[in-house]
Formats: C-alpha cells, sequence, structure tokens
C-alpha cells in the first residue's frame, strides 16, 4: 500500500530533477570558461616580448650586453643579425620580438657549449617553418653575435 502523504506530479518531479542536474553543469561550464581565460592570458603574456631597443639597458640589472647570462647583440649586430636573417627565412624579420628571444636562447645553447647538432635541431624548433639548413645557417648567423658578446 503506498503512503498518504502528499502526491507530486510527475512534471513537479521532472522539473526539480532537471533543476539538480543543471547545476552542476553550470559550474563545469563556468570554470571551463575561467579556465580557458587564464590559458589565453597566460599563452598572450608569454608568447610577447618588448620590441628590441638596440641597447643592453632596457632591462633592469643589464650590465656589458648581459641579460640574465645571455649576450645581447649591439643594435648594429642586430642589424646584421636580421640582414642575414632576410636572406635566410625572412618570415622571421617580421616576428622580430619572438625573433629576439629564440636567438638569445640559441645563442645560451652556444655559451653553455650544447653540442652544434643539438642547437641547429633545436633552432629548427624553435624558429617558424625553418628546415635543417635553414636552422644551421640561423645559428651560424646568431654565432656571429652571440661569439662578441661572450
Amino acid at each position: 500500500m503506498r503512503s498518504m502523504g502528499p502526491q507530486r506530479s510527475p512534471e513537479h518531479r521532472s522539473s526539480t530533477s532537471r533543476r539538480l542536474r543543471r547545476g552542476p553543469l553550470v559550474w563545469v561550464s563556468l570554470t571551463g570558461i575561467v579556465v580557458a581565460g587564464v590559458a589565453a592570458a597566460l599563452i598572450l603574456a608569454l608568447g610577447t616580448a618588448p620590441p628590441f631597443s638596440g641597447t643592453s639597458d632596457r632591462l633592469p640589472g643589464a650590465a656589458s650586453g648581459m641579460v640574465s647570462g645571455t649576450p645581447d647583440p649591439s643594435g648594429e649586430q642586430w642589424s646584421e643579425f636580421l640582414a642575414r636573417l632576410d636572406g635566410i627565412a625572412p618570415w622571421l624579420v617580421a616576428e622580430e620580438p619572438r625573433t629576439l628571444t629564440r636567438a638569445r636562447a640559441t645563442c645560451l645553447e652556444l655559451v653553455q657549449g650544447v653540442p652544434e647538432t643539438e642547437v641547429v635541431s633545436n633552432a629548427q624548433e624553435r624558429f617558424t617553418d625553418v628546415t635543417r639548413h635553414q636552422a644551421g645557417q640561423i645559428v651560424t648567423a646568431v654565432r656571429a653575435w652571440c661569439a662578441k658578446g661572450s
């Protein structure tokens, strides 16, 4: 025998269960939006660098062309590097701030004594759409100013 308590209609039960199911869905959606926003902000913040000023005093504590142990090219050296790069992979010249960051990372590997084949392989991954041959030429171009800075 059934209990004599208040009877609820099937419509009332289904709307209640929909509300209960919707709560976690809203939180999952909001969490996803927040995570995506934070990820996008990090990508934008880490993917951009200040434009190259041609001087080594653009960052606090910079002295003698050294920032965090990596030589910076002088303004003239950077201009020469970009001219060489224009002959190797011209599309990289348009990405000047990123190119400086990538060139400095390549220089750091050279200063640290990383084997040449590894430096070239890393440069091929680091610079956008270059062949192994082009990466080798880029490493040679970096070495021209990197050796003078170290």
